[in-house]
């Protein structure tokens, strides 16, 4: 019989995955499954959570495994994203390359830098920004 010891001596996290091999182990029991091959069947299912359907029996398991992977974040571009520069030899070279790492981030979807740019040193790190009529955003003040 397939215990919760069992299963957290094997590295199963506590919570609502372990509840659902319980139960899962318990189904497959009752339908005369052997313990070895239970727990091949629940390894199965967390090595592997993605495609099972909803009527297979491993699908509320299969559910709470992929409930529980985090999503991997998006990777930073390696070439900056275009953006245009107006007056670039009169801005400090430090917020050229603010906007060249910013223009890196996956969330990015468009940048511009002016001729009145402040270097990113210019500004206290803990600037509060607000959104001006036109839609930038600039230092509140």
């Amino acid at each position: 019989m397939i215990t919760g010891k069992t299963l957290l001596d094997k590295g199963w996290p506590e919570g609502p995955i372990l509840g659902e091999a319980l139960r899962l182990a318990e189904t497959l029991a009752a339908g005369g499954h052997r313990d070895d091959d239970v727990l091949a069947t629940l390894e199965a299912v967390r090595n592997a959570p993605e495609g099972y359907a909803e009527d297979d029996p491993c699908h509320a398991l299969a559910k709470a495994w992929r409930a529980r992977q985090a999503p991997k974040p998006a990777p930073v571009r390696a070439v900056p994203m275009e953006a245009p520069i107006w007056g670039e030899e009169i801005i400090d070279p430090q917020a050229i390359r603010q906007l060249q790492n910013a223009m890196r981030l996956p969330v990015t979807v468009g940048g511009a830098l002016m001729p009145d740019a402040p270097s990113a040193a210019s500004w206290p790190s803990k600037t509060p920004w607000r959104r001006t009529w036109s839609g930038s955003t600039s230092p509140a003040g």
